[in-house]
């Protein structure tokens, strides 16, 4: 029998079924970590060449610099309440604490407390926020679909994806992306409701740069781990090459959107050390990714911070301030 679950009864469970899931990944990974050689990561992160943790805080800068243009793209929906520099910090603040603490806190809480302090209506924050996963997704679809569909990545047998699966999800994100600048281009509507909010489709040129942007940005995030896992040993007979890293770094974020926790903690390391670990000494790997963690999730968070009280201490005293969770609810994003 089928015992349908209301909409409401489902928004009072989801949080708990989501920190249910959660904690069961968290267990998971505490249980797998009592099999790794813990003085040998130690070891390996000493060995760490100082030279390669100057370029992977490189590339992690470079690719929060990208982050912070995005909102740039949905400048108009800003009005003249916003400078562009203050824009920029916005959206530098919430990509530092949406990688650490996911979405719903970073890249959407984060904004609507922020731009609500200048009267910024909660609609037109929500078309900003909607137009920044647009921006933010179209390159990721780019990338994967380009690294899935050159078979550069050799999946475990026990996967029952295969080769061909990915190489066909590789073709259809390819495919996205087409019909995404197609309808950018010949669209009559020009005002979509993607994920609770109103998103206005740019002109052609400003979809090409959104996709460029994106693009761009994945790329120095995978940059910034390609620096740290290129001191693994390279005695095997297949070299661990860029494309290799960039195709488990694409794989390892959707499987950690998928399960919805904060950073992917655990889920990163997990994809990473099932589909390298049969070339390359797991504890290399994993004293990789905890530097990784360090120079491109938390670090951020200490002039995120800063910034965030300086745009808090800095923001017009109006009457007119609303809530986040006010402007939440008025956009539609308390269904997500």
């Amino acid at each position: 029998m089928h015992f349908p679950i209301s909409k409401e009864r489902w928004r009072r469970l989801r949080p708990w079924v989501s920190a249910a899931l959660v904690l069961l990944i968290l267990a998971a990974v505490a249980f797998a970590a009592r099999h790794v050689d813990w003085p040998q990561v130690v070891q390996s992160l000493r060995h760490i060449p100082p030279h390669r943790l100057l370029l992977a805080a490189l590339f992690s800068s470079l690719s929060y610099a990208g982050y912070a243009c995005v909102d740039l793209f949905a400048y108009g929906q800003l009005g003249d309440r916003v400078s562009r520099p203050r824009a920029m910090a916005i959206a530098f603040v919430s990509y530092a604490f949406n990688q650490n603490f996911g979405a719903l806190l970073g890249t959407i809480g984060f904004r609507f407390r922020l731009y609500s302090h200048y009267d910024v209506k909660p609609a037109a924050i929500g078309r900003v926020v909607g137009l920044s996963f647009l921006t933010n997704w179209s390159g990721y679809c780019v990338l994967a679909g380009i690294a899935f569909s050159s078979r550069a990545l050799h999946l475990p047998p026990q996967w029952d994806l295969g080769a061909t699966g990915l190489q066909l999800i590789g073709i259809a994100l390819l495919a996205l992306v087409a019909a995404y600048l197609g309808v950018c281009t010949f669209a009559q509507k020009r005002v979509w409701r993607v994920g609770g909010a109103d998103v206005e489709l740019p002109h052609w040129g400003r979809a090409l740069s959104q996709v460029g942007l994106s693009c761009i940005i994945w790329l120095c995030i995978a940059a910034t781990l390609y620096v740290l896992l290129r001191h693994l040993p390279q005695g095997q007979d297949a070299p661990l090459g860029a494309l290799t890293v960039l195709s488990v770094f694409l794989l390892a974020s959707i499987a950690g959107l998928v399960t919805h926790v904060p950073g992917g903690l655990g889920v990163i390391e997990a994809v990473f050390v099932a589909l390298l670990g049969g070339q390359y000494a797991r504890h290399e790997i994993l004293a990789a990714l905890i530097v990784y963690r360090v120079v491109y999730y938390l670090w951020p968070l200490l002039p995120a911070a800063a910034l965030y009280l300086w745009l808090e201490a800095s923001a017009p005293d109006a009457d007119a301030r609303r809530a986040s969770s006010r402007g939440i609810r008025e956009s539609g994003f308390e269904n997500r």
